[in-house]
C-alpha cells in the first residue's frame, strides 16, 4: 500500500477526476470542504472503481460528515466507515475515521479506545492534532473536561 497523499485546494479537483482517490483531506481553507464533499460524492458513484478506492472514497466522504457534524448525515457516515474499515480493517485512516464517526454519534467510549489503540500508528503530526481534537470532545462529552483540556493543549501544542 502506498502512503496517503495529501491533496490542497489547487488539485482538489483534478485529483477526484483521477483514476485514484486521494487518501488523505486538507480541508482547512474556505471552499475546501464542500469541493471534498461533491468531488468524493461523485467519486464514489463511479462503476470502474476497485473496492479498494471505493473503501477510500466511502472512509473520506464518512470523514467529512463526521467533521461537518450534521445529524441528518450521521448514520451515513456509520455506513460508510463501516464498509470502509471492512475493506481496510489494518488502515490507520479508516480506524481514525471510524474512530471520529464513533464519537460523533454519542458512541464515545468506543471512539475514544479506538484512538488511543491508533496512537502508535500515527506518526504525521497533524493526524495526531486531529486526533487530540476527537479525543478531547470524547471527553468532555462524558463531563471529563479536564481530561479535555488536556488534549487540547496537546494538540496546541504540536500545531507548528
Amino acid at each position: 500500500m502506498t502512503a496517503p497523499t495529501p491533496i490542497d485546494s489547487l488539485d482538489l479537483r483534478d485529483r477526484l477526476g483521477s483514476a485514484a482517490p486521494p487518501r488523505v483531506l486538507d480541508v482547512r481553507t474556505p471552499g475546501e470542504f464542500e469541493t471534498a464533499l461533491a468531488g468524493f460524492l461523485a467519486f464514489s458513484k463511479r462503476h470502474d472503481l476497485t473496492d479498494h478506492e471505493r473503501a477510500i472514497a466511502c472512509n473520506n466522504l464518512a470523514y467529512l460528515y463526521a467533521v461537518e457534524g450534521n445529524p441528518e448525515k450521521l448514520a451515513e457516515a456509520d455506513e460508510l466507515s463501516q464498509s470502509a474499515i471492512a475493506v481496510l480493517p489494518n488502515e490507520a485512516f479508516a480506524k481514525g475515521t471510524r474512530a471520529s464517526v464513533l464519537i460523533r454519534l454519542g458512541r464515545h467510549s468506543e471512539g475514544e479506545k479506538m484512538i488511543i489503540d491508533l496512537k502508535p500508528e500515527v506518526t504525521k503530526i497533524s493526524h495526531q492534532v486531529q486526533h487530540s481534537c476527537w479525543l478531547a470532545l470524547a471527553v468532555a462529552q462524558q463531563c471529563r473536561h479536564d481530561e479535555a483540556r488536556r488534549h487540547l493543549a496537546e494538540a496546541r501544542e504540536k500545531i507548528p
